[in-house]
């Protein structure tokens, strides 16, 4: 049996450059759809819990401005912006970070969006960072065909 041939040299920077394209068209291709309430929706409890977080954050720079540090960062005050489980009685709240994200993108992109699709533009943004990365990653290893057959299969799964 002959000996297996190398793989084709693969451009880094050509994956690279098919990489952040494959991320932008999915976020063209989900960006469409940011107003879609879809087949089920929980956004509205979250949606909440952004609306709090920018309150807090709101509440703390103006104290932290006038000199007042401890105020934001008690306990009550901690509890009444930042505990979703005593709001919504379940320990299944997002995580934080997730929350302050889509916090982000409300506060940023509310006017031109809207509120529930400046709300998941956020998300959008996630899941199109993740698409081309997994176009890079197997890209890198097996090709870009395979790329583009990976990140094709997980934008449509």
């Amino acid at each position: 049996m002959p000996p297996a041939k190398p793989p084709a040299p693969r451009s880094p920077r050509l994956l690279t450059i098919l990489s952040v394209a494959v991320g932008l068209a999915a976020l063209i291709a989900v960006a469409a759809t940011l107003d879609d309430p879809g087949i089920t929706t929980d956004e509205p409890n979250y949606y909440r819990c952004c609306l709090q977080q920018m309150e807090w954050l709101r509440q703390a720079g103006g104290a932290i401005a006038s000199g007042s540090w401890q105020e934001p960062f008690g306990a009550e005050t901690i509890d009444r912006y930042w505990d979703y489980s005593r709001l919504y009685r379940s320990a299944g709240a997002h995580p934080q970070f997730y929350l302050l994200c889509s916090s982000l993108t409300l506060a940023l992109f509310e006017g031109r969006l809207g509120p529930m699709g400046a709300y998941r533009l956020s998300p959008a943004v996630m899941f199109s960072v993740l698409v081309a990365l997994l176009f890079l990653s197997v890209g890198r290893r097996y090709g870009a065909a395979a790329g583009f057959w990976a990140a094709g299969a997980f934008a449509l799964m």
